[in-house]
């Protein structure tokens, strides 16, 4: 079954990533894990694919998995040989949204896992052998900005589709644990936009995040109403309060920002020795 799944989501025939699939392949894992294997075997070999669609389509599940399921799929992964695989076709210059979807992946993947020194030094260790080669150009890898703006993006996306799909009549479904877990990562993945709104000093970042941000605002919003049995247009209407509150505070983030000049270089020396932001992906766990 596993493996039927798995193909459907990421046939080359696919004009665009089947979302349903995927959700329905990690409602699979988390109810039973015994699954993973299986599934993991069978994105191991639609990787080998030479098809670019079916590369792809496979990596984006992947991280779906690991977003979704976590420990068990992160050690899964390593167990069975599938980060050398990701390694060999970024050295290969396979197709490019292919290369970049996967160094993406384990950079995120490394980087929440704790590094060199996390549980699972492996992911730290593929994502530097890339790193190290000499034609990885620094111009050809993603800012840490677009990473942001792209797992929120997708947290958007998935959110909004399975809200989409949802029965106004029969909203407790909204409830389940698949659809909870997106909701706390839309709730995470808007923290991580707001933040870029005080600290880009790319204005054309910091649009596209109040952009990202007021979507994500309004479709938690969406998500609140349904489960609290509030009508739509007394979602639409609160969603919209909620909104001008965005509005004003990232008015403020703006009037904040230009400030800068008018800060006095002692707390400027002071504001260098505070932590920085850590931008921690936590993979969602299973449920007890």
């Amino acid at each position: 079954m596993a493996a039927e799944l798995v193909s459907s989501a990421t046939s080359e025939k696919l004009a665009e990533t089947d979302w349903a699939k995927n959700i329905q392949i990690c409602e699979l894992v988390a109810h039973d894990q015994r699954q993973a294997k299986d599934v993991i075997k069978a994105i191991k070999k639609r990787l080998g694919s030479k098809h670019p669609n079916t590369q792809l389509y496979a990596v984006m599940l992947l991280e779906m998995l690991m977003n979704n399921i976590g420990e068990h799929i992160h050690k899964q992964v390593i167990d069975t040989g599938i980060l050398p695989i990701l390694v060999k076709i970024v050295k290969k210059k396979s197709d490019l949204p292919v290369r970049e979807r996967i160094f993406l992946l384990l950079d995120a993947t490394q980087t929440s896992l704790g590094g060199a020194s996390g549980k699972f030094p492996q992911y730290y260790d593929a994502y530097y052998d890339l790193v190290a080669l000499f034609w990885v150009s620094i111009h050809s890898v993603l800012p840490a900005t677009d990473v942001i703006i792209q797992k929120a993006s997708n947290a958007l996306e998935v959110l909004t589709e399975v809200l989409d799909a949802v029965d106004t009549q029969h909203p407790e479904v909204a409830k389940d644990e698949f659809t909870l877990d997106l909701v706390e990562q839309c709730s995470f993945q808007k923290q991580r936009v707001m933040h870029l709104v005080m600290t880009s000093r790319d204005e054309k970042v910091v649009s596209r995040a109040i952009e990202l941000n007021d979507q994500l605002q309004k479709v938690l919003a969406r998500h609140d109403a349904l489960i609290s049995g509030r009508s739509t247009s007394t979602a639409n209407h609160i969603s919209h309060e909620e909104t001008e509150d965005e509005e004003e505070a990232e008015q403020l983030f703006r009037r904040l920002r230009k400030g800068k000049a008018c800060v006095r270089p002692e707390d400027e020396e002071q504001s260098e020795d505070r932590p920085t932001w850590a931008y921690l992906e936590h993979p969602f766990q299973q449920k007890g």
